[in-house]
């Protein structure tokens, strides 16, 4: 678990970086499938994979990746609907628990930032990096370096900083290390602590991927 020194400090000036992973239920189907590289390889070519569940008496979709937003497909659109329109759509059932243990690893994970990580929703997590950004850079290099890593491990992720637990920005960064329109470099990431091997066995990260994952490919 990261250490860090927190002096005190006013609720104000309280920071907390919020990560929302808009794509968990259909990056966790990709990572299982292709891998957690599976963003950089050649697996873009892939059905569209969606997510379904009963909603008011009728299955409706609830996840949608990348390929399934190309296609115009919306959340609590009809499945029936949505076949119509792509008779080839991946549909997947909901897995809560199976999110949740995901989102659970993910929060352990993030303890390298600050031991203070707590869940927001089904799919978000909030860290409270008060007095634990300056030892690496600051708290901008922190969201590059987080956002970086979370994407080399198959994950969209969008991050933004506020003062309080929960906020979200239309400025926020998105999963290549974009903020406010600055670009983090893969040095970034090098600010930050290995990935422990308890981490790494609970996000399906092997022993190979570890020095790859820093190097920044």
């Amino acid at each position: 678990m990261t250490a860090c020194f927190r002096s005190p400090l006013a609720h104000g000036q309280r920071r907390i970086l919020t990560l929302v992973f808009p794509r968990l239920s259909t990056d966790r189907i990709a990572r299982r499938r292709w891998g957690m590289d599976w963003r950089s390889s050649r697996h873009h070519d892939h059905p569209p994979i969606v997510f379904a569940g009963r909603h008011a008496d009728r299955m409706c979709l609830t996840v949608l990746d990348a390929a399934a937003e190309r296609l115009n497909l919306k959340l609590g659109q009809g499945v029936s609907e949505a076949r119509a329109i792509f008779p080839e759509l991946d549909v997947m059932d909901e897995d809560d628990d199976a999110d949740a243990a995901l989102l659970m690893a993910l929060s352990d994970w993030c303890d390298r930032y600050t031991p203070l990580v707590t869940l927001e929703g089904r799919n978000g997590l909030s860290l409270d990096i008060t007095g634990c950004a300056d030892y690496g850079g600051g708290e901008q290099v922190l969201l590059g370096n987080a956002s970086r890593r979370l994407r080399q491990m198959g994950f969209d992720v969008k991050g933004t900083l506020a003062s309080l637990p929960g906020v979200w920005s239309d400025s926020a960064s998105a999963a290549d290390g974009t903020c406010g329109g600055a670009l983090f470099r893969s040095s970034d990431i090098r600010a930050f602590p290995e990935i422990s091997q308890r981490h790494s066995s609970r996000l399906g990260i092997t022993a190979s991927d570890h020095g790859s994952l820093i190097r920044g490919l």
